[in-house]
């Protein structure tokens, strides 16, 4: 008699775990089958509704889905949790912040709800609610992974008050609580591979391939180095669809390796397996890119950006991809840049969670772009987030120069943006007009930063880097 074949068992909590690893179609296809059996299930209404506006589906459809689970389970935090996530990435902030603060009236030391409260409030008072959130930090009875929320929005309200001492020592127990690894060893060697790449380079290698399809704008730097602004100023333009961090060119990169690796039979670093991957192949992966962009703009594709920061890493991967893609480079004040970096609850970004990680992670990037620029015959541009935020005409007008975008007046009202959805850490900032507040946070917490200031070489690389990003950008 034959083994009978394992029973398939469906859960909601299955589906959201789908969904959490990202693997949205499964999760909505699970969520159709518990929805056949169970219509009335507001999770998995939630869930799916949720998976679909992930994979691209109207928020505001997503929205009226949320809100008919809400009508099944108006007590839900849960349901609540969801819509805030939406609303928050298409802007519309009071309406988030009211579900919030339905939340937090049936239980006030939810943290969760005052988390995603501080990441879309400017604080101005140090409220009752902000006490009492403090002394539940103090009283060292949360989760690991609670005390790292509480800590980051905290650290969020205290700097908003502009309480340095508090503000860091929040974000701090935040960072250490969350326990996280990096190896900047992988960084380093990653550079290595590069330098050796650098010294193998031919130019020859270097031919452009077929320029027909869209056309891509890359936007690099380091993360709340204000990629997310560039980006949504560009997109104001009618010829562009803002593709957001896009993964395909780390799934290349990784792809091209795997490639060398069987079919050389080399095992190669991501830098020097290009000298060994032939042009068809590299053309296959160039389609690829534009098949995925292609399912999320919806309509014809003409222009379109990714600003995945870490691309800064990847210059010659993209080139061999896009030879004249133009390259825009956002360099923020390094101790700006690391101290919004280590103020972020990142799920990803490990290097963000210790101040020695992130001094040298900003330094390698910085010295590996300077490396890779001069292998790659793309048109690169020094962009300076200081003179932007200060000089917002002269600087997009370059910077639409540069890509080559005839000029629109909604260049300038990036925060008015029809654009739907953001779906990057930056999602509240980039909703506001351009402000000068951003600009030198970190003379108050110079105290603080040893390590950080340490492990970039001390204050005389930052201020040699500081004066090198102004002569850049001002095209010297």
């Amino acid at each position: 008699m034959p083994p009978m074949a394992a029973q398939r068992t469906i859960s909601v909590a299955q589906a959201r775990e789908l969904a959490s690893a990202g693997r949205h179609k499964a999760a909505v296809d699970m969520c159709d089958e518990i929805l056949e059996q169970m219509p009335g299930n507001a999770t998995a209404i939630c869930v799916r509704a949720h998976s679909k506006w992930k994979l691209g589906d109207d928020p505001d459809a997503c929205l009226d889905e949320l809100q008919r689970a809400l009508a099944m389970a108006p007590d839900s935090a849960v349901v609540r949790f969801y819509q805030v996530e939406v609303l928050v990435s298409t802007g519309q902030f009071d309406e988030a912040r009211k579900k919030l603060e339905e939340v937090l009236r049936e239980d006030s030391r939810n943290v969760r709800a005052f988390s995603e409260l501080s990441d879309i409030t400017k604080f101005t008072e140090e409220t009752a609610l902000i006490k009492e959130m403090a002394a539940l930090f103090e009283q060292g009875e949360l989760t690991s992974g609670a005390k790292t929320q509480l800590g980051f929005a905290l650290g969020k309200a205290y700097q908003d008050l502009k309480q340095p001492g508090p503000a860091i020592h929040f974000v701090s127990e935040a960072n250490k609580s969350a326990e996280r690894d990096f190896d900047i060893g992988t960084v380093h060697k990653r550079r290595a591979d590069l330098e050796k790449y650098a010294a193998e380079h031919k130019a020859d290698r270097a031919r452009a391939l077929e320029t027909d399809g869209p056309f891509p704008i890359f936007i690099v730097g380091m993360p709340r180095s204000g990629t997310t602004l560039v980006e949504t100023i560009i997109a104001r333009h009618s010829r562009v669809f803002p593709a957001g961090e896009l993964p395909v060119v780390p799934v290349i990169e990784n792809l091209i390796g795997k490639w060398v690796l069987h079919y050389r039979k080399l095992k190669m670093g991501p830098h020097t397996a290009l000298n060994h991957i032939p042009d068809d192949v590299m053309e296959n992966n160039r389609q690829e890119l534009f098949k995925y962009v292609r399912e999320r703009s919806g309509d014809s594709l003409e222009v379109f950006t990714d600003k995945l920061p870490g691309n800064a890493l990847r210059l010659p991967v993209i080139s061999k991809l896009f030879p004249r893609a133009p390259i825009v480079y956002v360099r923020r004040h390094p101790l700006d840049c690391c101290l919004s970096n280590y103020f972020q609850h990142f799920s990803k970004l490990n290097f963000s969670y210790r101040q020695d990680w992130l001094g040298a992670y900003y330094r390698d990037l910085t010295e590996t772009v300077a490396i890779s620029r001069k292998l790659v015959p793309n048109p690169v541009l020094d962009l300076s987030y200081e003179q932007l935020v200060a000089n917002p005409e002269p600087e997009t007008r370059r910077l639409a120069e540069f890509v080559g975008l005839d000029w629109d007046d909604a260049f300038l009202e990036h925060h008015s943006s029809d654009r739907k959805t953001v779906m990057t850490a930056s999602k509240w900032q980039v909703r506001q007009p351009i402000y000068k507040s951003s600009t030198a946070k970190w003379k108050p917490y110079e105290p603080y930063l040893g390590e950080l200031i340490a492990a970039m070489g001390g204050k005389e690389w930052i201020e040699a880097e500081v004066e090198a990003t102004a002569l850049a950008a001002a095209g010297a």
